[in-house]
């Protein structure tokens, strides 16, 4: 049993619902959706986390990346669109809480993220195996709430590395193989 520090958890009442809201707007076209899953990003931020961001080459990187976004949305890019603004603010949002949360609750939100993509899996097996349950038709591949497979893909692969070195390494345990296997099995189905 993992024992965790005090507050360790609170950041996921709202990191949480953030993550949901970014993956409900891959499937609908509102922005609504869009400033809803920054603003539950942002919003512990604005109250306060029990670190501070620390300032080192990464975050310079990250930061440099950000400026050069804004420089290409604004002023080089010919076509202006406000999901280029989304992406900009949820890139800053998210690295900016997750460089101020504590270890703790980074395995609580990885932990989550597992628990998610897990459910979404099990989603994905049961659109191949029954042809149904799709949101968006694509037959026959799988996309779960996604709006192309290619997304679904690359989302699993977003989590699936991470997920394959704790296991490689031994520090995740014997009950990270079965969401490895049913992230594994979404992938191939998304081909």
């Amino acid at each position: 049993m993992m024992s965790l520090e005090k507050g360790a958890i609170w950041p996921s009442f709202f990191v949480i619902p953030g993550l949901l809201l970014a993956l409900v707007t891959s499937t609908f076209e509102g922005y609504i959706f869009y400033w809803m899953g920054i603003a539950c990003i942002a919003f512990p931020l604005l109250i306060g986390l029990p670190r501070k961001p620390e300032w080192n080459i990464l975050t310079a990187c990250v930061l440099l990346f950000i400026t050069w976004l804004l420089i290409h949305l604004f002023f080089i890019s010919p076509a202006f669109t406000s999901k280029g603004m989304y992406y900009v603010s949820f890139l800053l949002a998210g690295f900016l809480l997750a460089s101020c949360l504590s270890r703790d609750q980074v395995k609580v939100l990885f932990s989550a993220t597992i628990i998610v993509f897990s459910l979404l899996s099990v989603w994905a097996i049961a659109q191949y195996v029954s042809g149904s349950f799709y949101l968006i038709p694509v037959h026959p591949r799988v996309n779960t709430i996604f709006f192309t497979p290619n997304t679904f893909a690359a989302a699993i692969n977003l989590v699936l590395l991470p997920l394959l070195i704790i296991y490689l390494s031994g520090s995740g345990g014997r009950h990270i193989f079965v969401p490895l296997i049913l992230l594994f099995i979404a992938l191939l189905l998304t081909g």
